[in-house]
């Protein structure tokens, strides 16, 4: 799976290949192609390539970012970070 600093499944987004999306990690700014992303400038500034490695993790940014009406996915990024870890 390629997965989003966030741990969103990049494989599976229906924006990337209309977008022409790279995905996030591939952004060395963190700015994805719908604008500024917290979650990747947090991963970004703490030097981390994914949430995964961040030991507070899930914290509140990335819980609320993966519970948005709008883009949220009602947690799933979240598990997808999990299941990375083994846990």
């Amino acid at each position: 799976m390629d997965m989003a600093r966030c741990g969103l499944d990049c494989d599976a987004c229906e924006y990337r290949e209309s977008t022409h999306c790279p995905g996030c990690r591939a952004l060395a700014d963190g700015r994805p192609f719908w604008g500024e992303c917290r979650v990747a400038l947090c991963a970004l500034g703490k030097g981390y390539g994914t949430c995964v490695e961040c030991p507070v993790m899930p914290c509140d940014t990335l819980t609320a970012f993966s519970y948005d009406a709008e883009q949220g996915d009602n947690g799933q990024r979240i598990e997808n970070l999990r299941r990375s870890r083994g846990l």
